[in-house]
């Protein structure tokens, strides 16, 4: 994926659109978001941590299989109810400069999403004024990549906190094709006994509310299960999710998650606004 770093200089003509067809994400079993939208998140799809080297990140699932994003169609347009950020950011991403700890504004060419003025078409935006100001439309679309960028850091904050206090654990996923049980290894959940266990009360104090809204979050999201099930029945798949019944403490958690969800939504809604 090629990165073309914005410049006045090189762009002062281009114009920019948003990304709508996302068959290059139509790969991704597994979409990254932020902390700031998990009270949308958090009512449609299944959240997951994953482990990669040394470092944890939080996304959500899109489909049982790898490689096969369902919620995009074969056009390319995003099936969900929520778009994540992340997609509503792009062309657009911060990107490391070279042998440097500062990060810069970029576009991904491939997308075809800034082009010189001369071809591009209707549904462009200026990015720069005559003046060589930005466009108050395209800084309207550099504050939430910005915002997004700031808060993707606290998420995996927040996410590296939860690891090291020991309550993310494996989550082997179960299913069903036709006659066959098949797992999906490598996904990791919160460990609920311990974080509602009354002993450990003292060392999730030490925890920010970040990190334990990001808790509850993902298991309250485990509800959404069934979406997953229903995606692959209306793709023709034969997917079964194999659960195990819930424990009367699970049964208490998603009592609630009603009387969560509004203390929930009034940390997170401020972090990202409404597109």
């Amino acid at each position: 994926m090629g990165t073309i770093i914005i410049s006045k200089k090189e762009h002062l003509s281009y114009k920019f659109k948003n990304l709508e067809n996302f068959t290059n994400f139509k790969k991704k079993g597994f979409v990254p978001f932020c902390v700031g939208e998990l009270h949308k998140i958090v009512n449609e799809y299944t959240i997951v941590f994953m482990k990669t080297n040394n470092s944890v990140s939080v996304g959500f699932l899109t489909s049982f299989l790898p490689y096969n994003n369902l919620l995009i169609n074969e056009a390319g347009k995003w099936v969900g109810n929520y778009l994540p950020v992340i997609l509503q950011t792009m062309p657009f991403l911060f990107s490391n400069l070279e042998n440097k700890k500062s990060k810069v504004l970029c576009y991904v060419e491939e997308y075809n999403c800034v082009l010189p003025e001369n071809t591009s078409g209707e549904d462009f935006h200026k990015m720069f004024e005559e003046n060589g100001e930005f466009s108050e439309i395209f800084k309207k679309k550099l504050k939430l990549t910005e915002v997004f960028h700031q808060n993707i850091s606290e998420t995996n904050q927040a996410c590296d906190e939860l690891y090291n206090a020991g309550l993310i654990v494996d989550w082997p996923i179960k299913f069903k094709s036709g006659e066959i049980e098949k797992e999906i290894k490598g996904l990791l959940k919160i460990d609920e006994k311990k974080l509602i266990d009354k002993k450990n009360e003292f060392s999730l104090k030490k925890l920010g509310k970040v990190a334990l809204y990001l808790a509850y979050g993902q298991m309250f999201s485990k509800n959404n299960i069934d979406k997953l099930v229903n995606l692959h029945s209306s793709e023709n798949t034969d997917i079964v999710f194999v659960e195990k019944k819930k424990s009367l403490r699970e049964q208490v958690l998603d009592k609630q998650k009603k009387e969560s969800s509004e203390e929930l939504d009034q940390l997170v809604k401020n972090l990202i606004a409404d597109e």
